[in-house]
């Protein structure tokens, strides 16, 4: 996963050239699927590894542009706001999902840990999504 996150952060700068950030950021969301469905689906450790890696890449790309897209389509007063509600958001998803991954992990079954992922990603694929909904819907056009 760090390794996919380190290049995607590398190249997100080529990338919102050519897709432009909004489009990156529903990329992320597709790939964040994908690689979920591999790893739920799997039993072999190369289809996981590569199911990690494709989450990596979602991973960083979330982290690149999610930002940059509330800064740029969020009006300025609320802007921290949303920043923070992003944030909060995001370190809560992590907590909760380390505290759930450490009280499973002793009895780490295939179907625990095909919930746990599942777990984990149900709370941050909503919020991003309202997040998106809420900044594109409160741009307005700039004073002439």
């Amino acid at each position: 996963m760090t390794l996919g996150a380190f290049i995607s952060s590398g190249g997100a700068g080529f990338m919102a050239i050519k897709l432009g950030r909004r489009q990156c950021l529903w990329l992320a969301c597709a790939l964040c699927c994908i690689s979920n469905i591999i790893m739920m689906a799997t039993d072999k450790i190369g289809p996981l590894y590569a199911g990690r890696f494709i989450n990596g890449l979602a991973n960083g790309c979330f982290m690149t542009f999610s930002q940059l897209y509330i800064q740029e389509s969020s009006p300025a007063k609320y802007r921290g706001l949303f920043l923070t509600i992003f944030s909060v958001g995001t370190s809560f998803v992590s907590y909760a999902t380390k505290s759930c991954s450490r009280a499973v992990y002793s009895d780490m079954s295939r179907e625990r840990s095909s919930a746990l992922l599942s777990i984990s990603r149900l709370p941050r694929s909503p919020a991003r999504q309202l997040i998106l909904f809420l900044s594109a819907s409160s741009i307005s056009s700039p004073p002439s």
